[in-house]
């Protein structure tokens, strides 16, 4: 084994776990400093400072009357309605995506609608003649 008891306290008391292959001379120094830090260590529940020990409980105490119950299952995302619809506008450009012909795509607007570059041109082109019209 690569682990050994060894004790702080008087009657092998206070145990600490040590590698086996220290030197006695290291094995010794360890000892040393940690028997001089020794009141540092909860050796039990009580030793455990700004910790009341009638909190370390096992059990959670609650009222005899109460019975026990179990809350609904939640949902981690909400139902997402706009991948829904992107997912539509994709599925309908994904003939042209298949090709080697290379497609941007725009989300724009309020209806997150999906244009593609011949699209946007056109509109571009339309806003363009409307404000020479002017």
């Amino acid at each position: 084994s690569n682990l050994k008891y060894a004790f702080l306290g008087p009657n092998n008391t206070l145990p600490v776990i040590v590698a086996s292959d220290l030197s006695g001379s290291q094995e010794e120094a360890l000892l040393k400093v940690l028997s001089m830090y020794k009141a540092a260590v909860g050796w039990t529940i009580a030793d455990l400072k700004g910790i009341n020990p009638s909190l370390c409980m096992h059990r959670i105490v609650i009222d005899r009357d109460i019975k026990p119950s179990r809350d609904a299952h939640r949902r981690l995302n909400p139902n997402m309605k706009e991948v829904d619809v992107i997912d539509e506008e994709v599925q309908k450009h994904a003939p042209r995506m298949l090709k080697d012909d290379p497609l941007d795509l725009y989300l724009t607007g309020e209806n997150k609608e999906i244009l593609d570059v011949a699209e946007v041109q056109e509109i571009q082109e339309c806003l363009v003649s409307s404000l020479d019209h002017q």
